[in-house]
């Protein structure tokens, strides 16, 4: 436990790692209804997305939010 709370040491959510957390969750949240909301909206219009594409573009984008977050928390450094 002592070694898990060390990661958060010295990194900027060090004062609240459990606000950070519900917070990054609430943004993946919020992150997937604007995708889920533009790929109805373009629906409408008659445009569609395949499916291939939108994994590939989820994965990108859960790697990106995912090294993001590391370099924030200070575990990873770009």
């Amino acid at each position: 436990m002592i070694q898990a709370l060390a990661l958060f040491y010295g990194s900027p959510m060090s004062a609240d790692p459990i606000r950070f957390l519900v917070g990054f969750l609430i943004a993946c949240c919020v992150i997937a209804v604007v995708i889920i909301l533009v790929r109805w909206l373009l629906s409408l219009t008659g445009i569609v997305i395949p499916q291939p594409l939108m994994l590939v573009f989820g994965i990108i984008l859960f790697i990106l939010l995912l090294l993001w977050v590391l370099n924030w928390s200070g575990i990873y450094r770009w």
